[in-house]
């Protein structure tokens, strides 16, 4: 698995504001994110699931995380 295809640890607590991972998983699902388990039961998002999510309705955070692939300006 290829670690930089997923969001961290610390980009997922930013982007649903909880720290737990039930919290995590049910914030997503209400934002319509999709998202799968780690072997720990820990939600992993793909970066490439969020980049449109993020870009259309919450540009800032997209810029914060950087996960358009482009160079920080």
């Amino acid at each position: 698995m290829n670690e930089e295809a997923y969001l961290s640890s610390e980009e997922l607590r930013t982007l649903t504001k909880c720290g737990s991972s039930f919290f995590q998983s049910e914030k997503l699902a209400a934002l319509g994110i999709p998202y799968s388990f780690d072997p720990y039961g820990t939600p992993m998002v793909k970066r490439s699931d969020i980049a449109t999510f993020l870009k259309e309705e919450h540009q800032p955070l997209f810029d914060m995380l950087n996960v358009g692939g482009g160079n920080p300006a």
